[in-house]
């Protein structure tokens, strides 16, 4: 549980929230036991394929999102998480696009410049 500052601000509405607002996690990997035990709340788990085509997979995404009803998109960034450095690979501009309010977090306070 070693973490920062957004994560455990996540984990709090995630944990906390009981019934009042349903989780959907995206990754990279499928949910543990372990984790799945420690959020409940979780509903589904939408697995991005690092194989696949960036483009393609945001369309995935996109539908995945419209499938689940969700009303809000969370994304972390990591070391080049989420296609973040390309233009033609990041889903956060497909998901938006397709009228689901994106957040972006990160662990870094910085500028571009």
């Amino acid at each position: 549980m070693a973490h920062g500052g957004i994560k455990v601000l996540v984990r709090e509405i995630v944990q906390g929230s009981g019934n009042q607002i349903q989780t959907f996690l995206g990754s990279n990997q499928g949910l543990s036991e372990e984790t799945r035990l420690i959020y409940p709340s979780i509903q589904d788990v939408f697995i991005w394929s690092l194989a696949a085509k960036p483009s393609l997979e945001s369309r995935r995404l996109v539908d995945w999102h419209e499938e689940h009803k969700v009303d809000l998109a969370q994304f972390h960034f990591g070391t080049n998480g989420w296609y973040t450095r390309s233009w033609v690979g990041c889903p956060i501009p497909y998901v938006a696009r397709s009228g689901i309010p994106c957040v972006a977090t990160n662990h870094g306070a910085f500028t571009l410049l």
